[in-house]
């Protein structure tokens, strides 16, 4: 709906001249707001009120595909019948400041008699500034019903100027994921946050114009899922964070949202909207890492800082340390080992009794690490066997439970049902404690331990009313971590300031107690560098899935691992065999040299704005094959670039060409409006 184009033509002004004010129309009555380059039109009528517009006032178009609800009440009752209610429907204006004028409004509204909901009431207000529109909302359930979870903000984005094609949507999963053309091709994204599913709390649909910018400002990393998907009418791209209630199933439950609601204009591509978030985040997440220094950070281990490889590869030391020893001294650069089943226990099984370790387990670190070589073995941070005798005595108290309330049961390669633990039961981080301390101690001495899954996978959904924790949602589950980690990470220091601690995928909520994050799972068509550049500088990164058969396509390996040159992340997570490829080995050991040597800028760096590519018009395609499986097949411009910058202005643009040819480009770069900091 063109809003503005409405009121020039009833109100004989056009959008130059009416960016605040209200208007009576057929129907109801029209109050526009100034945004920050985005006006927004509220609607009222019969006691209904609806966002009608979101207009670019610098390009002049209209980005709401369709009036909608800026938040939507999922409520239950005890017989488990659910009815959605919207600021549209089901909801009616009891109560309205601000709407004539100011930069704050405030709608109390009410429960529809026809629901059956009367005594439940919800309070949205909604501020108006150069951040765009921010939206907070509390809701009084005084009813018999629960309220089981909130959408909001909920807008459907319509195609973005006169061409959809260009459009594009950028879901937070992994580094960042692009869908193009996203309201022609159904594009999907479903996040669960925190995970290496939604590492960060925004998302948003661009043309290199500009585009729409949504986003949850929340400081206490609160559980929430963020999704795109079709509106169903063919008409946009419907955006939504939706929360899930803390006492959901509880009758009777209220609600206060954590933070703000973010809908805002941003400019073009993917990068601006990663700067905005990037301030947010400096400003008000107590996960980011020393606020003080807006590049960098300096409670991480130096040595981690000149990893170049790491060595993916288990079992015990006879078939770990001679080839990855081989594979270090042929690299000639910091490597680093990630070590599984140095455990007796087999993989994924009997958790979390990882000692006694193989027989010479602390030898062999001693001997990689004679050699130079950092050993970081593998523990599972979330998963208790339900087979084991402790878990049947204990865990099970532990374990996170479903509306039913039985555990939560997953199953990976070995077949055994293993429970997600609760990371607010005090047992359970002692558990963890005590394994970490062992391992960094002199009696394995290992430097650095992995626990996986943590930042990987998903907060469950615990319905235990004996774990203490609000029911269901709320920000319990990374409170739980967050105990966790602020105990190990002072242990760690007191054994020895020298070691590390890392994870699985790359939630930003443990940004500050990791030093770094595995980016195994990011893979495959479309990757953009979002997290990067959020938090370049902030968090390290290595790693990624490789098979077999990409070491012997150079193509494929050019793509996986050049991507992770060009975000900044350390190189390789995979056996030491490559060196059977002689070619590929060369070429891995010469783009690990390149990274050595311009380190300091992925360690203490931003990510600036791509740099412009003219002449990069080509195709490479190649099977990624995740693991051992074939058929992910991924198709990138020949040449791959980011662009970075450290604290003195120095800017270094990273280049890798994955196609078997040379290639002839001409770079347009601009230092003077590049650059964050001037030389």
């Amino acid at each position: 709906m063109d809003v503005l184009a409405a009121a020039e033509a009833l109100a004989g002004g056009g959008p130059e001249v009416w960016t605040q004010g209200t208007l009576d129309l057929p129907g109801g009555r029209l109050y526009l707001k100034d945004a920050g380059g985005l006006s927004v039109a509220l609607r009222l009528e019969d006691g209904m009120l609806e966002i009608v517009s979101l207009y670019g006032m610098n390009g002049r178009r209209e980005m709401l595909a369709a009036p909608c609800s800026p938040f939507s009440l999922v409520m239950s009752d005890t017989e488990g019948g659910q009815i959605t209610l919207r600021t549209n429907d089901g909801l009616v204006v009891d109560e309205a400041r601000g709407l004539d004028d100011g930069d704050e409004i405030t709608v109390r509204f009410k429960a529809d008699s026809d629901t059956g909901l009367d005594g439940l009431t919800a309070t949205l207000t909604m501020t108006t500034g150069a951040d765009g529109l921010a939206m907070d909302l509390n809701v009084d359930n005084q009813t018999a019903w629960s309220l089981e979870r909130v959408n909001i903000p909920e807008v459907t984005i319509g195609a973005l100027g006169d061409d959809p094609s260009d459009d594009v949507a950028y879901g937070p999963r992994g580094f960042g994921v692009a869908y193009p053309n996203p309201t022609a091709g159904g594009a999907r994204f479903v996040g669960y946050y925190p995970s290496g599913g939604c590492v960060v709390q925004f998302m948003m649909m661009t043309d290199e114009a500009g585009g729409v910018y949504v986003a949850a400002h929340d400081p206490t990393a609160s559980t929430k899922t963020l999704r795109f998907e079709p509106d169903g009418a063919g008409s946009g791209l419907r955006m939504a964070v939706e929360i899930q209630a803390p006492d959901a199933s509880l009758p009777g439950n209220d609600f206060a949202l954590d933070g703000e609601a973010i809908i805002a204009r941003v400019g073009g591509g993917w990068y601006p909207a990663t700067q905005i978030y990037r301030e947010w985040l400096a400003a008000n997440a107590p996960w980011w890492p020393e606020p003080d220094d807006p590049y960098s950070r300096s409670d991480r281990p130096a040595w981690l800082e000149d990893i170049c490889l790491w060595v993916l590869t288990g079992g015990g030391p006879e078939s770990v340390v001679e080839p990855t020893m081989r594979f270090a001294e042929y690299m000639d650069l910091p490597t680093a080992i990630h070590w599984y089943n140095w455990h007796q226990i087999p993989f994924d099984d009997d958790y979390p009794h990882y000692f006694p370790t193989k027989e010479g387990f602390a030898d062999g670190v001693a001997q990689l690490q004679a050699a130079g070589i950092r050993v970081t073995p593998y523990i599972n941070g979330r998963l208790w066997d339900t087979d084991t005798e402790s878990f049947k005595s204990d865990g099970i108290k532990y374990a996170t439970k479903d509306r039913e309330g039985k555990p939560y049961i997953e199953v990976y390669g070995s077949g055994q049902e293993l429970s997600a633990v609760c990371p607010t039961q005090e047992p359970w981080r002692q558990i963890l404690y005590d394994i970490v301390l062992r391992l960094v101690s002199e009696e394995v001495g290992v430097d650095g331990v992995y626990m996986d899954q943590i930042s990987a996978a998903r907060p469950r959904l615990c319905y235990d009313p004996t774990h203490g924790h609000p029911l269901v949602g709320g920000h319990w589950w990374v409170d739980g971590y967050w105990n966790l980690l602020d105990r190990i990470q002072p242990g760690i220091a007191e054994v020895h300031p020298d070691k590390m601690l890392t994870t699985e995928s790359n939630a930003e909520a443990y940004a500050k107690w990791f030093d770094t994050y595995l980016m195994c799972n990011s893979l495959g068509q479309g990757l953009v560098p979002i997290f990067p550049s959020v938090y370049g500088g902030k968090m390290l990164m290595f790693g990624r899935y490789m098979s077999a058969p990409n070491f012997d396509n150079p193509s494929a390996l050019a793509q996986k691992q050049g991507q992770l040159f060009v975000f900044g992340s350390q190189l390789w997570w995979s056996q030491p065999q490559i060196l059977n490829y002689p070619e590929a080995a060369a070429w891995l050991r010469d783009l690990a040299r390149v990274r050595h040597q311009v380190r300091e800028f992925f360690n203490h760096g931003k990510m600036l704005a791509p740099p412009l590519l003219d002449g990069n018009d080509g195709e490479v395609t190649a099977d990624w094959h995740r693991r051992a499986a074939g058929d992910m097949m991924v198709t990138m411009p020949p040449i791959l670039a980011q662009t970075w910058q450290v604290a003195d202005g120095r800017v270094m643009i990273p280049l890798v060409n994955c196609s078997d040819q040379s290639q002839t480009i001409t770079l347009n770069f601009s230092p003077q409006t590049a650059m964050l900091t001037p030389p």
